[in-house]
């Protein structure tokens, strides 16, 4: 009899140690599921993060390209102008905003200054500086999405009717830039037209 227990005995510890292996390699399949799926949430937190980091950069571009006097004595300049996203993220529906005294008619163009096209100027609540005085601004707007790393550039001429200093100046507008704006200016001297 004490044989018979002794047998049960066994097949009592035996299947005790198979289960335990069983329930050890069942814990270790538990473990490494958890691993992975830590390392998943962690570089799914991590991409989240990095999202809500992305920021728009935005610079405005102004540079002058030409600027010739008329037989009429009016002068026009040709400009290029818009403005580099230098950030992470597409500004979508930044406004671009070209700037220059009510007495300078613009017109956009190509780059080299032909095909001008009548741009309805805008009336703006912001002054520009027109031979050492304020005065009241009209735009040319335009709407944009500035991807990243990618220059939106305008070509326009711009005729002045006198001599005399001229601000002009470049407005970036997005929600997502500090301050909600970025501006740039350039001061072009008009020259009195040369007598013959």
């Amino acid at each position: 009899m004490s044989l018979v227990l002794a047998g049960g005995a066994l097949w009592f510890a035996k299947r005790s140690v198979e289960e335990a292996a069983e329930t050890a390699e069942a814990a270790q399949k538990t473990a490494d599921l958890a691993a992975e799926t830590a390392e998943r949430q962690r570089r799914e937190h991590e991409a989240f993060l990095d999202l809500q980091n992305r920021r728009p950069e935005l610079e405005p571009l102004l540079e002058v390209a030409s600027l010739e006097t008329l037989e009429n004595g009016k002068t026009v300049a040709i400009i290029d102008w818009g403005a580099l996203n230098t950030g992470t993220k597409t500004a979508d529906q930044a406004i671009m905003v070209l700037l220059v005294g009510k007495s300078v008619k613009i017109e956009r163009c190509g780059a080299d200054g032909a095909n001008r096209q009548a741009v309805e100027p805008i009336l703006q609540d912001h002054i520009v500086s027109v031979n050492d005085q304020s005065l009241a601004a009209h735009s040319w707007n335009e709407d944009s999405d500035l991807r990243p790393n990618v220059k939106d550039i305008r070509t326009a001429a711009l005729t002045f009717e006198e001599p005399g200093t001229y601000e002009v100046r470049v407005l970036i507008q997005h929600p997502e830039i500090e301050n909600g704006s970025v501006t740039k200016s350039e001061f072009l001297l008009i020259p009195k037209k040369a007598r013959t």
